[in-house]
């Protein structure tokens, strides 16, 4: 009986040793450790919604260059790693430590958190639907998904002369070198298979040019880049104009820099368009035609995807999920840097292997 009463006693003193202690808020509980053991001290574990502290520690992070927090849900002590700090988001109920030049960003319709930059653009966590990836995208995207952040297309941009000269311009000589190409009607677009041409957009006002990846911005390689036009990737036969979607293929003429290998090279499938030699890889096009008060040109599709801006900042192009997305160029007929790789005639069973590839 004695022992019965004896072990009662001892459990009944571990509980009553264990047990949290009302102090009020954190601040309080930490000065009440500090009071009874020193400076240092702090509560080991806080109950916010009882107010109340379990036990006293002298609590140290590793090294000095790391920062400690109390852990919201837990109420524990610990540590962000060097140039780091802690949020924390009541409404999901998440936290982490982001670099110091990031903040932490909360996307409600997945509950999901994550570190994004801080400052201009701004940005914000999109999160992929069907796989559950999350990244930091520029705040205006449209959505993220097959590991790409999609940016919606701005579309041409507003005239820049406010009193334009009423006077018509005269027609360009379609023999000169370098002249402006618009489709003669919504059937036929003007552009010519065998021939070369820049594509330079009328929002950036660069043309379309290898850096990486395939991009509408300033780099050293924009005033070189030209593409020409081909009936397939195995044949670039001249003759003939691309009707209203028709399909065909961009042969980069110069090709990736510093490789030596002459490909030919053709611009291809992707999330962000690359150069490929794989015919069955490369890219088939269609064009319609475009026509503004900025100017007139193509408006470049694909198939089966459409075409979107895509990162970094809306400047590269990649796959679209709408098909009726394409992207308007001004188009300029140039001499060719290259000779033609492919200037002869392909077989019908080329011509349906290829077509057969971008339709599976």
């Amino acid at each position: 009986m004695r022992a019965v009463i004896w072990g009662a006693a001892f459990f009944a003193a571990q509980a009553a040793s264990q047990a949290s202690s009302k102090c009020g808020t954190e601040e309080k509980c930490n000065k009440l450790c500090q009071d009874e053991w020193g400076a240092g001290y702090l509560c080991k574990q806080y109950d916010a919604k009882a107010k109340a502290c379990r036990g006293c520690v002298d609590f140290k992070c590793m090294t000095r260059k790391e920062t400690p927090y109390r852990d919201p849900i837990t109420g524990t002590l610990d540590c962000c790693p060097a140039d780091t700090h802690f949020e924390f988001n009541e409404k999901a109920k998440k936290g982490m430590c982001c670099d110091d030049n990031k903040f932490l960003s909360v996307n409600a319709t997945f509950g999901a958190v994550g570190c994004c930059p801080k400052g201009q653009p701004k940005h914000a966590l999109f999160v992929d639907p069907e796989s559950g990836e999350s990244s930091c995208c520029e705040a205006t995207a449209i959505g993220f998904w097959d590991g790409v952040c999609h940016l919606p297309d701005p579309g041409p941009g507003p005239n820049p002369d406010p009193n334009p000269d009423p006077k018509p311009k005269p027609k360009p000589d379609p023999k000169r070198c370098g002249h402006q190409i618009c489709p003669p009607d919504e059937h036929d677009m003007g552009i010519e298979y065998g021939k070369c041409y820049r594509l330079i957009s009328p929002v950036t006002g660069f043309p379309l040019a290898l850096n990486g990846d395939y991009r509408i911005a300033e780099s050293a390689q924009s005033p070189l880049w030209q593409f020409r036009v081909c009936h397939s990737p195995t044949d670039c036969t001249p003759g003939g104009t691309v009707k209203a979607d028709g399909k065909f293929a961009l042969q980069d003429v110069i090709g990736p820099v510093n490789i030596q290998d002459p490909g030919p090279w053709f611009v291809c499938n992707g999330g962000h368009y690359l150069p490929c030699k794989d015919a069955k890889l490369a890219k088939s096009f269609t064009a319609k035609k475009w026509c503004t008060s900025d100017g007139c040109g193509i408006c470049l599709a694909a198939d089966p995807k459409g075409i979107g801006r895509v990162c970094p900042g809306g400047h590269a192009l990649g796959d679209n999920n709408n098909p009726r997305q394409c992207i308007p160029f001004k188009v300029e007929e140039v001499s060719c840097l290259d000779k033609n790789p492919l200037d002869k005639s392909t077989s019908v069973e080329d011509s349906d292997e290829w077509q057969y590839d971008h339709e599976l």
